[in-house]
């Protein structure tokens, strides 16, 4: 039997921090190029930031000088590679924060101005008594490993350390994987929504929002 909070498996909500060929860290005990890593990673997997905060090159130097690590965590190889990440927003919080100056730098001072407020009203959005995922996503050659089980385990307990009487995830339809592991963790979808109002308009994908205690 492996040792509590080391096993390869368990149910989502449990302690799982290492697995066949990886590791489990949270952004704050991270090294400082663990963090850099993660940044990097994660702000890559957000495309539907794309149309407010550019690419990925471009969404790190926009995003990744404000960075929460505590809401962050992720996966880790051998080799430190990011096998697969999550993060959470929580009172208008989320794991990276909009860097106004550097929006202005990248678009010119109107369209900076304008993107920067877009893409933080994007992530200050949600409700106050639950706990927000964000940015959920595994490798596809590393999947089956127990990697999305670990890392919705450790939201689920960010979530009851912090007092959140629900999580929330918005999911692209198409993603299964990920709709499978939230159904596992007892959550149920609620209902179709849109990223902002302007998301028909941009071609954005709609999503399932899902809901659940911890």
């Amino acid at each position: 039997m492996p040792a509590p909070g080391t096993g390869m498996g368990g149910a989502p909500g449990s302690a799982v921090r290492a697995g066949q060929g990886w590791r489990l860290v949270g952004g704050a005990e991270a090294s400082e190029a663990e963090r850099a890593a993660i940044a990097r990673y994660f702000l890559a997997k957000r495309n539907m930031l794309g149309a407010f905060a550019g690419d990925a090159a471009m969404r790190m130097r926009v995003l990744g000088a404000r960075m929460a690590p505590g809401q962050l965590a992720a996966a880790l190889g051998p080799d430190g590679a990011v096998l697969g990440a999550v993060g959470y927003r929580i009172d208008g919080r989320s794991p990276f924060t909009p860097d106004p100056a550097a929006f202005r730098a990248a678009f010119g001072p109107v369209a900076g101005t304008a993107r920067a407020l877009a893409t933080g009203a994007v992530l200050r959005r949600g409700r106050a008594d639950a706990l927000h995922i964000e940015g959920f996503s595994v490798e596809r050659a590393a999947r089956g490993r127990g990697i999305g089980t670990a890392l919705l385990g450790w939201v689920l307990a960010e979530t009851r350390r912090h007092g959140r009487a629900r999580w929330r995830a918005e999911v692209p339809e198409a993603s299964e994987a990920a709709i499978r592991l939230y159904r596992a963790a007892g959550g149920r979808r609620v209902r179709r929504i849109w990223l902002g109002p302007l998301g028909p308009a941009l071609g954005l994908p709609p999503l399932a929002l899902y809901e659940g205690s911890p």
